[in-house]
């Protein structure tokens, strides 16, 4: 768990790190998130936090999450993976998925990603395009792909049930529920 005083010590090495050089895009992603998170709490959340030292503007954390994921160097990806986050939270999930392609291109053995890619998809009601890629990551897996070969069959299933049951297609969620349950004990979902 990190602290009132650590966050307030990061956000204030930012603040220095931005005054020294303010064309140095990454130094802003504490910045950025503390903008955002702050901007989005309720008012008297946001009172408490402005009393405290922590201000906050929702849009504008997410134009500087948006430039860092642009122009950043060092912070790019961190960036590009916290504004999928945030366009999913602010259901604009249509955002997100260029975010989380363009992080499997750098990133294709993170199968966390386009566990990612369907939710965005199911969100937007474009079922057909999220079982093709939870195909696509049973395809990997079958063909023991790096970062994919250990990934259990019941994770995929997990979620395509999980999918299918969001859409009314209760038979086959739970054929997909049933292959899960039988290894209950020893899988974790998380």
């Amino acid at each position: 768990v990190i602290s009132c005083n650590e966050i307030t010590a990061a956000r204030k090495a930012e603040e220095q790190a931005v005054r020294l050089d303010p064309s140095f895009t990454d130094a802003r992603l504490i910045l950025a998130v503390n903008e955002y998170v702050v901007g989005s709490l309720s008012f008297g959340w946001r009172l408490v936090a402005k009393l405290n030292g922590f201000h906050g503007d929702r849009e504008g954390g997410i134009r500087q999450l948006q430039a860092i994921a642009q122009t950043g160097i060092l912070n790019r990806y961190d960036a590009q993976a916290l504004l999928a986050a945030i366009y999913r939270r602010e259901r604009e999930p249509q955002l997100a998925i260029p975010l989380v392609q363009a992080l499997l291109e750098e990133f294709p053995r993170n199968y966390l990603f386009r566990f990612e890619e369907v939710e965005m998809y199911s969100d937007l009601g474009e079922k057909q395009e999220a079982l093709r890629v939870l195909a696509d990551i049973d395809d990997l897996r079958c063909r023991n792909s790096p970062g994919y070969a250990h990934l259990p069959a019941e994770k995929i299933q997990f979620l395509r049930a999980n999918l299918l049951f969001w859409y009314g297609d209760l038979d086959p969620a739970l054929a997909d529920l049933k292959q899960v349950t039988r290894k209950a004990g020893s899988l974790d979902l998380n």
